[in-house]
């Protein structure tokens, strides 16, 4: 007997921008299909079914019946991005929804997610390290029907972003004491529920522009920052031409650990009102 089982090295995924919500796009045109936006680490679709639990006067103790009354799509990704594009449906494409396609090679099997919204971006920046991103979407319905398109590359053929060495700028200008940085972007999407077990839109709320410097300790501006109630911008480089550009910014604390081995250093989380990627 013949076990064939999936490896993880060997899916293949795409995406393609939608032109109505929940539909996936039709046709054998490829140039629409998107697949080197970056090197991608894991991928993690979960199908959530909820249920009603019906008990009855029945003579058992048990369950009688499980009654699907909702079924919730979720997308996890995880990558290191060569374009901004697939970053952008969290910050200026938020209105636009997408449609993932994975193909599981060594089992044959397609999984499409449709009606895909980005509902959370994490950055993470550290110096000579690939900038890692991770997203997180919530979809209308899944399939397993292949869309028409040719096969799936697998390599994007890009270097991934590396933040370059002023990758921090304070009010425009190099933060030479940052050493890492963590950008979190929440959209608050909600599913509006539809008649049957699918959402009929996924509607976007307030937004939540959070994340934190490390920096080394060489002064006390921040604190200073902080007693003046000083607002200020951000700018996070994530290659030689892309930034994400945070504005209305406040540290949130500022805390000093210190521990006789360590170098001593600070985390400052921040809270920005605005934020554009270019």
């Amino acid at each position: 007997m013949s076990l064939v089982v999936e490896r993880g090295y060997a899916v293949r995924h795409g995406y393609y921008e939608e032109t109505t919500f929940g539909t996936a796009p039709t046709g054998t045109d490829t140039a629409t299909l998107s697949y080197n936006w970056g090197d991608v680490i894991e991928i993690d679709p979960a199908i959530l079914p909820q249920y009603i639990r019906v008990r009855y006067l029945s003579g058992s103790r048990d369950v009688a019946r499980h009654v699907k009354v909702r079924e919730d799509v979720n997308l996890r990704t995880i990558l290191q991005p060569t374009t901004i594009n697939v970053m952008q449906y969290a910050i200026g494409n938020i209105s636009k929804s997408v449609t993932w396609w994975f193909n599981f090679t060594n089992i044959n099997k397609d999984l499409v997610l449709t009606g895909c919204k980005a509902n959370e971006l994490t950055v993470r920046g550290r110096p000579g390290e690939p900038l890692a991103v991770t997203m997180n979407w919530l979809c209308k319905d899944h399939s397993e029907t292949a869309p028409q398109y040719s096969e799936l590359p697998s390599d994007p053929g890009t270097d991934p972003f590396v933040p370059p060495s002023d990758a921090v700028l304070k009010d425009g200008s190099a933060f030479v004491k940052a050493i890492a940085f963590e950008l979190r972007i929440r959209n608050n999407l909600e599913r509006v529920p539809g008649w049957d077990t699918k959402p009929q839109a996924i509607i976007e709320k307030h937004r939540e522009i959070t994340g934190s410097i490390t920096v080394t300790l060489e002064d006390f501006i921040e604190l200073t920052d902080i007693i003046n109630d000083t607002e200020f911008s951000l700018t996070l480089k994530i290659s030689s031409i892309n930034s994400f550009n945070l504005t209305g910014c406040k540290w949130d604390e500022f805390r000093v650990p210190s521990r006789p081995t360590d170098l001593i250093g600070l985390t400052l989380p921040f809270t920005a009102k605005s934020i554009t990627l270019a």
